[in-house]
């Protein structure tokens, strides 16, 4: 589906969605390092998604984890639905941008144990 990929059980409308936001590289006559420009937009996408369910936040007030073995922001609160968890990752990799969302019922344990195995499992290739 373009830039996104969705796993969802069959019993559940949601899973998990991957969505590629593309690639980014800093401009060598500036003095941002690559680092530096991928820190701010992995802040940017995390706010910017997690916005709309708690405005003004900031990425001080996410959770920093490691995803593809890099630092990754991420956020969790309630979806608009009653009863669902929004939780979000977002990280660049080798320049690559990636928002991972997941909506499960608070009380799906088995759902998000499944995620969170997707999760630590996920990698980045590069194609030749």
């Amino acid at each position: 589906m373009g830039v996104s990929v969705g796993y969802a059980p069959p019993t559940y409308p949601t899973g998990m969605d991957i969505f590629y936001f593309g690639t980014y590289s800093a401009d060598e006559k500036r003095s941002e390092t690559q680092a530096d420009l991928w820190l701010k937009v992995t802040a940017f996408w995390a706010v910017n998604f997690a916005s709309k369910l708690k405005p003004g936040i900031t990425p001080a007030e996410m959770k920093t984890v490691t995803v593809a073995g890099v630092d990754t922001l991420y956020f969790e609160a309630p979806a608009p639905r009653p009863g669902v968890i929004w939780r979000q990752w977002v990280f660049v990799k080798d320049g690559k941008a990636f928002f991972i969302v997941s909506t499960l019922d608070g009380d799906d344990t088995k759902s998000l144990s499944d995620v969170q195995t997707m999760i630590k499992s996920f990698r980045v290739t590069s194609q030749q």
